[in-house]
């Protein structure tokens, strides 16, 4: 059973799925909603905004493990604001254009929740936890459990795996059931790192290791950006063959963010 939140995390540091093509009259963000504003030096910090759907209460360590690796990979402070919970969407398989709904109406950015110079050199990401599923049509659709689109700072997380829109055995919905926590973990690390900019997709590879049947996915699989990290039927491969899902960002993912720091710096 998942525990309350308790209270505001701010530490040093602070959803799987695929990444959506945004929208084209979304096609030219501001800044603050991009992978330049979480690597760049424009911003010196990171805020998460949660909001969660009656019954999908986020699992603090899942967060916590966020804020671990989102610092890591960043090296800005990054403060997880208190989950807040909102009305269930009503809707059973949310398209492109009810997740951007749903996130333009709940998220706020800026004051009341900072001002001034604090929300000038804030980059933010805003994650929901919703009910409902995937709508049938888009890519990995029937088995997404999180997504990430486009520019926007959002992360889509569907907790109910039970949702989906795919058929299983018992023992593998026990499977999922026993192993919640480490996959939610895994999901929003994974969708973050689509966020950067991870495996050439925004941000450029020191060194090849994009898979080449899945765009910005890793090949390996111990990195939290392989594509097994895309899906149900991926993680429930990862869970039977190894009881374990990734959940870090690896070497190779560290190294691109790394450089990609640098050329800010150096002004390319």
């Amino acid at each position: 059973m998942r525990t309350g939140w308790l209270a505001v995390f701010t530490v040093a540091v602070v959803f799987a799925g695929c990444v959506n093509p945004l929208p084209a009259a979304h096609e030219a963000p501001d800044l603050t909603t991009s992978w330049r504003a979480l690597l760049g030096p424009a911003t010196d910090r990171v805020v998460v905004q949660v909001h969660y759907t009656p019954e999908h209460v986020p699992y603090p360590a899942a967060l916590t493990t966020l804020a671990d690796e989102l610092g890591r990979a960043t090296g800005k402070p990054v403060t997880v604001q208190t989950p807040i919970p909102m009305p269930s969407t009503g809707i059973a398989n949310h398209t492109v254009a009810d997740l951007l709904a749903v996130h333009a109406r709940t998220f706020t950015l800026g004051a009341p929740l900072l001002s001034g110079d604090a929300a000038s050199h804030t980059a933010w990401l805003h994650v929901l936890y919703l009910d409902g599923a995937r709508a049938a049509g888009a890519s990995q659709s029937g088995e997404t459990i999180g997504l990430h689109i486009g520019s926007l700072p959002a992360i889509y997380y569907f907790p109910k795996v039970q949702h989906l829109n795919v058929v299983l055995p018992p023992a593998s919905w026990d499977l999922l059931a026993a192993n919640d926590e480490p996959v939610e973990r895994a999901i929003l690390v994974h969708e973050a790192g689509h966020a950067l900019g991870l495996v050439d997709c925004g941000v450029p590879m020191v060194r090849a290791h994009d898979d080449a049947q899945h765009s910005c996915h890793s090949a390996s699989d111990g990195s939290v950006m392989t594509a097994l990290v895309g899906g149900l039927q991926g993680v429930l491969e990862l869970l039977q063959d190894n009881q374990w899902v990734p959940y870090k960002f690896d070497a190779d993912d560290l190294a691109d963010l790394q450089a990609a720091q640098a050329s800010f710096q150096g002004g390319a």
